[in-house]
Parts: C-alpha cells; structure tokens; sequence
C-alpha cells in the first residue's frame, strides 16, 4: 500500500514576513492593522520586517516603500 500525501486546506493561510522602507522624515512608530504590533523606524533608510497580514495596509503608506 502506497502512501498519500495529505493535500492542504486551500484556505490555510500563510503568513511570512515582508521588509519596508521608511522614506520619511524623522522616525515613524505605525501600529499594524491586523496583528496590532507597533513597528518603529528610527530613521529614513530604516528596514523593518512586518508580518505579511500587515504589510498590506501598511505597504499602501507614501512613506514606507516595499522591498
């Protein structure tokens, strides 16, 4: 008898994590839309990684750029 390989749910989600850029003035603290983390850039240029459930909302700001 040979073994199955068990499909996965088409509805699993999968969650990485995404890298944005602050292209701002100053430093920015932005407070994620799904998991409610606040993420801190300490300067222009910085680069966070943000849970991709927020990086959408987030990645629509003018300020952060998505890498």
């Amino acid at each position: 008898m040979e073994a199955r390989a068990r499909p996965t749910p088409v509805n699993t989600p999968r969650y990485g994590s995404v890298v944005l850029e602050y292209t701002g003035r100053g430093d920015l603290a932005v407070v994620g839309p799904a998991t409610r983390t606040t993420y801190r850039f300490s300067q222009p240029g910085a680069r966070v990684s943000v849970d991709g459930r927020d990086s959408g909302p987030l990645g629509t700001r003018r300020d952060l750029r998505r890498l």
